[in-house]
């Protein structure tokens, strides 16, 4: 990876992958701005004292956010907005697009499932131990992409603290195990970028990683920059 700016006054992101980090920048690093909106995205759950709805899990988000961001023009943001006390999207997997920024607006929430089957990489891969691989896929990710961002005041939540479905540990009990085991934990990733030149990341606030929360792997151009922490406190107590 070459020329990587973090503008931050928070903690530094994880970054991982083969990559020479050059001694200086030589990019001119402007503050960030939001795009004009493509689509605005209207948010449908409520998290009462912090708890989803018992049925949140099989009216996931995931689809019309996915579908904004793939129809979205070059240029454009896809807006996650709160509607009342609507302020949560709660989706699986989601792939960024080229030239699309996704955009988390302020009091509002990404959050990831719990459900270990849409993160699956191979059937029953994710949510369990093993001894080699990943076997689940990222919360977010982009691949060969160009021009893009995630930014906003709001926030995206992995929910690491919160029981996986169909078992009776949380993802980062399940990385405990793993680690009293010597197993390999297999949990999602909440920001994978791969092959991607020129991303930014502006104001949002990351927590709650079932694993780490951002991976940059063989990219070139990468920003942050940000107001706020990464937060690792429990959100989502279900």
């Amino acid at each position: 990876m070459r020329f990587i700016a973090f503008v931050c006054s928070v903690a530094v992101l994880l970054l991982a992958g083969t990559f020479r980090l050059h001694a200086q920048d030589m990019r001119h690093v402007a503050q960030p701005h939001i795009p004009p909106a493509c689509l605005v995205v209207h948010a449908r759950l409520a998290a009462v004292n912090g708890v989803l709805p018992a049925d949140a899990e099989h009216h996931l988000d995931t689809v019309r956010i996915q579908q904004a961001m793939d129809h979205c023009a070059s240029g454009k943001a896809v807006v996650l907005e709160s509607d009342g006390a609507n302020q949560t999207f709660l989706s699986g997997p989601l792939m960024l697009r080229s030239g699309v920024t996704l955009v988390v607006d302020a009091n509002t929430s990404l959050a990831a499932s719990r459900n270990p089957r849409v993160y699956d990489m191979t059937p029953g891969s994710c949510g369990v131990l093993g001894t080699h691989g990943p076997g689940c896929k990222p919360f977010i990710s982009g691949d060969d992409i160009t021009n893009s961002g995630i930014m906003g005041q709001g926030s995206i939540d992995g929910r690491g603290g919160t029981t996986i479905m169909g078992s009776n540990v949380t993802w980062w009990q399940l990385a405990h195990q793993a680690k009293v085991l010597d197993k390999y934990q297999k949990v999602p990733l909440l920001l994978a970028l791969n092959r991607v030149y020129n991303f930014t990341l502006y104001e949002i606030t990351l927590r709650n990683a079932p694993g780490d929360h951002v991976i940059v792997h063989s990219s070139n151009g990468f920003t942050a920059w940000c107001q706020r922490r990464f937060k690792t406190e429990p959100f989502w107590p279900g």
